[in-house]
């Protein structure tokens, strides 16, 4: 889980491709790779259970491209309707798929209120921005147990949905959906081929 978690901070650019083909683009750099391990690191004074996971932030307005979620943490369907995503500047723009592409859409809309917008207006897109990737290491983490155990499952990677940050407020990742066996490229070097990690 460190080595990932340093992997990740020195990483710069990151590609998260899907067993179909499809593929995300998205920057990593100046961020920061944190391990969800026991014990933890000296700055994570908790951590959410069942352990196992490492995870960055990303620049969210790099993250481009297409990719199909096998799941949504939290529920206990996967694959069997599967999510395609398009991802433009770090928002989605596209969701297609069957009942949980609506599950999806519904979380999303519920991300926002009205108070967000100067204008008293409500933004649907407030929590559209991809702002976070993580790869699940828990081997022994099973899916469609619970949302805090999905994102852990040994051979995923989970994307984290929400708002950006700002000056007033940090980035928040509010939904998180779930790639199962993908492979990841960082700066040229594969990090998980098909769902297996290929570090030495």
């Amino acid at each position: 889980c460190r080595k990932l978690a340093d992997i990740l901070t020195i990483g710069r650019n990151l590609t998260l491709r899907h067993e179909s083909g499809l593929e995300l683009e998205l920057s990593i750099a100046q961020r920061r790779g944190h391990a969800e391990v026991v014990p933890l690191e000296n700055e994570m004074f908790c951590a959410s259970l069942p352990c196992g996971r490492a995870f960055s932030s990303t620049q969210a307005s790099s993250v481009s491209g297409e990719m199909i979620l096998n799941g949504i943490a939290g529920e206990r369907s996967f694959s069997s309707q599967p999510i395609q995503l398009r991802i433009a500047e770090g928002k989605i723009v596209f969701i297609k798929g069957g009942k949980n592409s609506n599950v999806l859409r519904r979380r999303l809309r519920s991300t926002w209120t009205s108070s967000e917008s100067p204008e008293g207006a409500a933004k649907p897109s407030a929590g559209r921005h991809c702002v976070e990737i993580g790869l699940g290491l828990n081997e022994n983490a099973k899916l469609g147990q619970s949302e805090l155990e999905d994102e852990k499952v040994l051979g995923t990677v989970h994307l984290g949905f929400g708002r950006r940050s700002t000056p007033a407020r940090p980035a928040e990742v509010l939904v998180r959906g779930i790639v199962v066996n993908p492979t990841i490229i960082i700066d040229g070097r594969d990090i998980l081929q098909k769902g297996r990690l290929t570090l030495e």
